[in-house]
């Protein structure tokens, strides 16, 4: 006899499978930990571990974007079209690599407040939760350092050849 036709003849002696709970009024199942229960905020670690890469995505975000930008420019004369001291091309790079700084930025400001939150009010706070908030924000300085420094030069440089 197999397996599955064991389990087949001890769930029918024992009366079929266990019923389940029947959904709620408004068709919604019952939580495991009873009626009412608020679902759990994710744990700092969880949250570190989510904002840990993130911005190195927006530093390839901002490589991406600038890049296909600059192409495009080219393509269509953009360089050329002068709009007060500096082209439109030059215009769309800057506002578009600003766009990426503010959003490192924000980025920095809840790692930050993560870092501070992990730590310093819970002295029980597990030595994960602490670490991986601070591994967090040193990788967004990092994508900060690094957005600032790799595009810096489009303030000044030639750009279309």
């Amino acid at each position: 006899m197999t397996r599955s036709s064991n389990r087949t003849r001890a769930a029918g002696k024992a009366g079929g499978p266990p019923k389940r709970a029947a959904a709620g009024a408004s068709g919604t199942r019952p939580s495991p930990s009873g009626a009412g229960a608020a679902r759990k905020a994710p744990s700092v670690a969880m949250l570190s571990l989510f904002l840990l890469p993130l911005g190195l995505v927006i530093w390839s975000s901002a490589f991406v974007g600038l890049y296909g930008l600059l192409s495009i420019g080219c393509a269509f004369g953009w360089d050329t079209m002068a709009l007060g001291p500096a082209s439109l091309l030059r215009w769309l790079l800057v506002a578009l690599w600003l766009a990426h700084l503010v959003a490192i930025g924000a980025l920095f400001l809840v790692c930050r407040r993560l870092v501070r939150g992990a730590g310093s009010r819970d002295p029980g706070a597990r030595e994960i939760d602490v670490f991986l908030s601070r591994a967090a924000l040193a990788a967004t300085v990092v994508s900060l350092a690094v957005t600032i420094v790799n595009y810096a030069p489009i303030l000044g440089l030639t750009i279309c050849l």
